[in-house]
């Protein structure tokens, strides 16, 4: 099972607080430098990379599963919708 968001922090800290030094921790990551912001930074890329993927994907399997048919198929074609609309009394649309 794949953890996210506040979890996957939980699970990566606890993990990083068994397994290496506080001494190294604090030395890598403890100092007022470019270099520890970029260390920092790099260590939270997979966290934030795996938590888009899960948004993404995520949304838009619920987005698709939301959706009815006839949305789905104005949506494909929003040009003709919007005549469509015209036709009932909306804006008016020239063809182009």
């Amino acid at each position: 099972m794949i953890a996210t968001g506040d979890g996957a922090g939980l699970l990566l800290g606890s993990a990083v607080q068994a397994l290496v030094p506080v001494h190294l921790v604090a030395r890598v990551l403890g100092r007022p430098d470019f270099g520890s912001v970029a260390a920092g930074g790099l260590l939270a890329v997979p966290l934030r990379l795996e938590l888009g993927v899960v948004i993404v994907f995520g949304l838009g399997w619920l987005a698709s599963r939301l959706v009815t048919p006839q949305e789905a198929r104005v949506a494909d074609d929003p040009p003709s919708a919007a005549r469509a609309a015209a036709a009932r009394g909306g804006h008016h649309v020239s063809a182009a």
